[in-house]
């Protein structure tokens, strides 16, 4: 069993067409999908085929279609109830296919909520085989939060955060962290480099300092992975038919979860990484992958050792 710990969740509002900042824009496409990093990652993984159970906080007003949309998906689900209101998020796609997120901060959380949480991990880490801490924390709890679970439970875990959470997480006991590309600046106090070989050296270094394998997304780019004197990197599959990247990253981390689970390592963890962030491109709003692309894109994923190359990402 993977479980996944979600703090602070959400609705999705994906809107689709054409769009000017400054000016009124109306849409005639979208939709609402309940969303946040940890619904994205055990929708992905239920979608996987993946034995997985979503753990949380819930506000009490304005919950009710994330739950329907949590049972309907037939996952297991526990959460600590809390005041305040479920926060709504907005995607605009715009005609390009850029992506501009409006995302609100959401609900304050107390110190007994935040104890009940961290009482409720301490009760799901033994009978589950990963943990994985996903997304951002409500107010009221302390940015190490993550790593101190990481650190004191008795099952693995990984954490996707950013900002100060994620530096904490650097020193913990978590056996992977996967921060996109300007989350690890975050994490390194530095700007990345524009190439890959110089990308992938910086990426070496940061994971033998923390001791644990280090997964950087690099968007449509693909992704880079290191793990103990190994850096992997592996281009994202061209496909055609992209609706929408949000979420990608979720499908990818829950990917590279279930492969762990099943022994997976290295050039295993990034292909299945890298698959499932591209097959999840291909559904509309933060609709989770679809196990079948995800199948057919795996066998075209194909990791490459880093070594001198001249790959520039400004282009």
């Amino acid at each position: 069993m993977i479980t996944v710990v979600s703090l602070n969740p959400c609705m999705d509002e994906t809107l689709c067409g054409a769009f000017q900042a400054g000016a009124t824009n109306r849409f005639s496409t979208g939709q609402m999908d309940a969303g946040g990093k940890g619904y994205n990652v055990a929708a992905a993984l239920k979608s996987l085929g993946a034995p997985v159970r979503l753990i949380g906080l819930m506000p009490r007003r304005g919950s009710d279609a994330y739950m329907q949309a949590v049972d309907a998906l037939g996952i297991e689900s526990d959460f600590v109830s809390c005041p305040g209101t479920l926060r709504v998020n907005t995607k605009i796609v715009d005609e390009r296919g850029v992506l501009t997120e409006i995302n609100r901060t959401g609900f304050s959380a107390s110190a007994l909520v935040a104890a009940q949480m961290a009482d409720c991990c301490r009760h799901y880490a033994p009978k589950s085989a990963l943990m994985l801490f996903c997304g951002s924390m409500p107010w009221g709890f302390a940015p190490d939060f993550y790593a101190a679970m990481a650190d004191q439970l008795p099952s693995p875990a990984m954490i996707d955060a950013s900002g100060a959470a994620l530096r904490a997480a650097a020193d913990s006991n978590a056996v992977l962290l996967k921060p996109n590309l300007d989350e690890f600046a975050q994490l390194i106090g530095e700007t990345p480099a524009q190439t890959l070989d110089a990308l992938a050296r910086q990426v070496g270094l940061a994971a033998r300092k923390m001791g644990k394998t280090l997964a950087v997304s690099l968007g449509a780019r693909g992704m880079l992975l290191a793990q103990r004197e190994q850096v992997f990197y592996a281009e994202a599959p061209k496909v055609s038919g992209v609706r929408c990247s949000v979420g990608a990253g979720d499908n990818a981390l829950a990917a590279m979860a279930f492969s762990w689970t099943q022994g997976g390592r290295g050039e295993t963890l990034l292909s299945a990484g890298v698959a499932a962030g591209t097959a999840s491109v291909l559904r509309a709003g933060t609709q989770p992958l679809c196990r079948k692309t995800y199948r057919e894109l795996l066998g075209r994923v194909s990791p490459l050792a880093i070594v001198g190359s001249p790959f520039d990402l400004n282009k």
